[in-house]
Formats: C-alpha cells, sequence, structure tokens
C-alpha cells in the first residue's frame, strides 16, 4: 500500500480525474484512505554489504532475506552485478 498526500481535497480529485491512467499503470487499486484500513505487513529492502564472492547467489540472498521476514527478490543489479559492492534484497515484515 502506498499512501498519497495531496495539498487539498480540490487537488487530489483533480489528478483522480486528470491522471487515472498513469495511476493505473502504477497501482493495482485505489482507495480513499480510512481509519478502517488495516496494514500488516510491510516492503522494505535490506542493503547487504561485504558477501563474499563464492557466496553471491539466490541461496544466500534468501538465507538473509528470511532471517529479517518473508523473501520477496533481489534487484536486477543484485542478480547481474557490475561490481559485488552490494546487495539488495527485497522482504515482507510483519509490522505488528
Amino acid at each position: 500500500m502506498v499512501l498519497l498526500v495531496f495539498e487539498n481535497e480540490q487537488r487530489m480529485e483533480y489528478v483522480m480525474a486528470k491522471q487515472i491512467e498513469t495511476l493505473d499503470n502504477w497501482f493495482l487499486r485505489l482507495q480513499r484512505w480510512s481509519e478502517k484500513i488495516i496494514i500488516d505487513s510491510r516492503r522494505a529492502w535490506l542493503a547487504c554489504r561485504r558477501i563474499p564472492i563464492h557466496a553471491w547467489n539466490m541461496v544466500t540472498f534468501q538465507n538473509i532475506g528470511e532471517r529479517w521476514g518473508d523473501f520477496i527478490s533481489v534487484d536486477s543489479g543484485t542478480l547481474y552485478p557490475s561490481y559485488f559492492m552490494r546487495a539488495n534484497i527485497q522482504i515482507v515484515t510483519d509490522i505488528s
């Protein structure tokens, strides 16, 4: 979930009316914020440094990710590195 904040309601209505195609390309669903919306997880990126080259593989990345949450993916720079300085690992974590 992404929270979009506008200067005022008129600006939000304008964007929703004039930029709906752009928003539809970025988001699966658009919904007004409500206190009834419950968020129980969040996506996060882990930036991991000093991983030895011999351990630079998907099994290592999955093991690191699973220590912090549920492994989702790695970015393309990690999957196809031009240098081995940092691995970016995407995870989902519980908020509670």
